[in-house]
């Protein structure tokens, strides 16, 4: 069952820099498993944006694999927040 946190950003329309989880320090990449980004569908609208992550469907809000909550789908990435720390995960 996928779980869904009340932590979902509302607006997209952040201009943090938001580090690539390869940025992070090595404990916390290692608290993260393996994930693989194999369909990010981006709109304009935010509520048909998805991403596949290691062949299930996740949603702004839900948990992923390893705790993390799926805060925002953006073109390029996914902005994901572990226990207070943001980072993004690439599709490449």
């Amino acid at each position: 069952t996928i779980q869904r946190s009340d932590k979902a950003v509302i607006s997209d329309a952040s201009h943090e820099d938001i580090p690539l989880l390869s940025a992070m320090s090595a404990a916390f990449q290692q608290r993260i498993p393996p994930l693989t980004i194999n369909v990010l569908a981006y709109s304009s609208l935010p509520k048909e944006r998805f991403a596949v992550i290691n062949m299930v469907r996740y949603n702004r809000g839900d948990h992923i694999p390893g705790g993390a909550v799926l805060q925002e789908i953006r073109a390029d990435s996914l902005v994901l927040d572990l226990d207070g720390s943001k980072f993004r995960l690439s599709q490449r």
